[in-house]
């Protein structure tokens, strides 16, 4: 299954993918392994997990600027599939209101 994720992210995210370079896209993508069964996601939550990393940096669960990701994958009360859809939500709502120029001068 890693060789089918890295070649979808590569298709989402390849200007990232080309940054990271070959075995580091192949590397963040194997980490799904290792990072899926700790926070509890199941298998078919383990691809969108994969690209968040990409979208918003590998490392982005326990990176300080997204606390708000580390409460998401540490609520072990909620089942895996809501805490993808959690995530996904914030993470959508974090990128838009970077983007926005409008979210920076307070209107």
């Amino acid at each position: 299954m890693p060789a089918e994720i890295e070649v979808m992210m590569r298709k989402l995210f390849p200007h990232h993918c080309e940054i990271l370079g070959p075995d580091e896209s192949l590397q963040t993508v194997s980490q799904r392994d290792i990072t899926g069964p700790r926070v509890e996601f199941e298998n078919p939550q383990l691809p969108a997990y994969v690209a968040l990393e990409f979208a918003l940096g590998t490392g982005f669960s326990t990176n300080p600027e997204f606390l708000w990701a580390r409460e998401i994958l540490n609520d072990l009360s909620l089942p895996s599939e809501p805490r993808m859809q959690a995530l996904r939500s914030q993470a959508l709502y974090t990128r838009e209101t970077r983007r926005s120029p409008r979210s920076h001068r307070g209107h």
